[in-house]
């Protein structure tokens, strides 16, 4: 049994970052990514895995409250890089992490999980052997 992976994607600036991460998470078969705090955002419709959501001042929207050209923009500058991943890979946004954080724990579907982070930095330990 393979475990089920979600993705935590906490304040990543770059939309091309962003879609470099939904990219990647769709080759490793992730199960859902959750982008918070000033991480750009696809348009909300883009979520293959009904409902599309996002948690958005304490409330669960499944239209995006973004302006039009707004939303565009970021969707196009995330799909540049995710190439059509954006739309494959579940995702939700919350402004705040820890209201996901809370609302899974409560849920018990935090109890048995480990959690990582990746950063980069000098003294890092890396994930890959190349």
């Amino acid at each position: 049994m393979n475990p089920e992976i979600t993705l935590l994607v906490h304040n990543i600036r770059s939309t091309h970052n962003v879609g470099a991460i939904f990219r990647t998470a769709e080759g490793f078969g992730i199960k859902k990514i959750i982008l918070s705090g000033y991480t750009p955002y696809p348009e909300l419709s883009l979520c293959s895995k009904a409902p599309a959501c996002a948690l958005i001042d304490g409330e669960i929207r499944s239209e995006d409250p973004r302006l039009p050209h707004i939303r565009e923009k970021i969707t196009s500058q995330i799909h540049k890089t995710a190439l059509g991943a954006e739309s494959l890979v579940p995702f939700e946004f919350y402004e705040d992490i820890n209201n996901w954080i809370k609302e899974n724990q409560r849920t018990e579907k935090l109890a048995n999980h480990r959690a990582g982070a990746v950063k980069r930095q000098r003294d890092a330990i890396r994930i890959s052997a190349t």
